[in-house]
């Protein structure tokens, strides 16, 4: 495997402001493709008939609500393309209450593609139906749109205007390490029917938070049962990958070693301060709990980086989330509980920085400087304060090895090392290809 320098391991994980889209079924949205790049939708989307979020444009009597004019079977894999619009339906025809069981919209609810007259579900006014529950239509723009509990997610191929996903519905707020609900009634494995066998995971939300990078639950798609640790993420055959690409408790967050276009699982861990010093703690935090996918609670010991747990056959370190949740622009960290609660299985023996010895900044260097060293292990570097030697002249904190208060200063890191190290990525051409999650 050629190693990719990591100029290419972190591209895109700022969320982006979202685009509309009809070729996925309902995909909670994380990273999208921009306006001009259209993710499949047949024709450009009409102007909108009325306002889901206001509930207004509509008749006294009617409600506005998203409806399928093509729907697949919701029991297949749902990725064919789909087209729908915004419209009034009869508010006397959406009796099911939020959280409730539902008949989702299309041609007369028969789900069958291309028969019978377009209808809308049967939720109450204010509420679609997403999957086989009616949730709470909701504005991504506001972070108190749902109250503390839940976060507003979009989704792509609903509620879509003029290229843009204008409003989105109410998804539980989840922990990604132990896979429960954050709700005051602490569901466990999101509410999955078989918490050792979950159909439901945590996973990134695109819902406006003041924490940045923020998670809900979405379902698991069939296809993305068994993709954990260290293999790549389902998705679209043309292209990109879902949010929940991954088996539940993994994440689609780092890029492929050899194709920044294929983003890759990594286990959620537990992390923990590492050195040379302390160098057990480089694959997690024994003392604290997670949630393994095939077991129904979490325990503790199990999120660490190894091949029985979290990670897989690879050498990895649990990297605190800190470092993904760091916004690129601007260098700030949100205050979030995930910064240094929540850690990702990074394989950093797949990738590559350059060479840091001080000669290959020096006039006329070394040939050896042409060739990049392997990206170290936190249990490779000296702790913070001591010495730095050869081969990579740092010491743990400047590799995001310490939490985000060790690593100082702890809201403004514009001297941290591990993202300024990066390589220029030489893998396959193309940008990553954002894509939605599907459900």
């Amino acid at each position: 495997m050629r190693k990719l320098a990591l100029g290419a391991l972190f591209v895109g994980l700022t969320i982006a402001t979202a685009c509309g889209g009809g070729k996925n079924s309902d995909g909670k949205i994380t990273d999208v493709t921009p306006p001009d790049s259209d993710d499949g939708s047949a024709t450009p989307d009409a102007p909108p008939t009325c306002d889901p979020i206001a509930q207004t444009g509509c008749g006294a009597s009617d409600r506005c609500t998203w409806i399928w004019d093509l729907l697949d079977n919701p029991d297949t894999t749902m990725v064919e393309t789909q087209v729908g619009h915004l419209g009034c339906a009869p508010t006397s025809t959406g009796t099911v209450a939020v959280n409730g069981t539902c008949i989702r919209s299309g041609p007369s609810n028969s789900m069958v593609e291309g028969t019978g007259a377009s209808v809308a579900d049967n939720c109450s006014k204010g509420s679609y139906c997403l999957g086989t529950t009616c949730k709470s239509i909701c504005s991504t723009l506001d972070a108190a749109s749902c109250g503390p509990d839940a976060l507003c997610s979009r989704y792509s191929g609903i509620f879509v205007s003029m290229g843009m996903t204008v409003a989105g519905v109410c998804d539980l707020r989840c922990n990604p390490l132990t896979q429960a609900t954050t709700a005051t009634t602490s569901l466990a494995a999101c509410n999955s029917t078989d918490p050792a066998n979950p159909n439901v995971g945590c996973f990134e939300s695109a819902g406006a938070s003041a924490i940045g990078r923020d998670f809900s639950c979405a379902r698991v798609p069939t296809p993305a049962k068994g993709l954990r640790d260290h293999v790549a993420a389902y998705g679209p055959a043309d292209g990109g990958f879902y949010a929940n690409g991954c088996d539940a408790g993994y994440l689609p967050i780092i890029n492929n070693a050899d194709d920044t276009t294929i983003r890759m699982c990594a286990g959620t861990c537990a992390p923990k301060n590492s050195d040379s010093a302390n160098p057990s703690g480089s694959i997690g935090d024994p003392s604290k709990s997670a949630k393994l996918v095939d077991v129904a609670t979490p325990r503790v010991g199990d999120g660490l980086c190894t091949a029985a747990k979290k990670g897989s056959n690879v050498a990895e370190d649990c990297a605190y989330f800190w470092t993904f949740n760091i916004d690129r622009m601007t260098m700030m960290l949100p205050d979030s509980p995930y910064n240094d609660g929540l850690g990702i299985c990074l394989p950093y023996s797949d990738y590559t920085i350059k060479n840091p010895d001080p000669a290959c900044a020096m006039p006329n260097p070394p040939a050896a400087c042409a060739t990049p060293i392997g990206y170290p292990s936190c249990s490779q570097l000296p702790p913070k304060g001591q010495p730095k030697v050869a081969p990579y002249f740092a010491t743990a904190d400047e590799f995001g090895c310490y939490d985000s208060v060790m690593s100082n200063p702890p809201m403004m890191h514009s001297a941290l090392k591990r993202p300024l190290n990066f390589q220029v990525a030489s893998a396959k051409p193309g940008d990553v290809v954002y894509r939605h999650i599907l459900l």
